[in-house]
């Protein structure tokens, strides 16, 4: 398995955001920006 860890400090493999970017996939996009928005709170 490749290691790539972003400034954030995620793995960028397997990071939903990244995925969601790499394969257009707006459902996804949604789900990860709802969670992320949630979390923050």
């Amino acid at each position: 398995m490749k290691e790539l860890i972003g400034y954030c400090g995620l793995d960028c493999e397997t990071c939903e955001a990244r995925i969601a970017i790499i394969n257009d996939d707006n459902e996804l996009r949604t789900k990860v920006s709802k969670l992320w928005s949630e979390r923050m709170i």
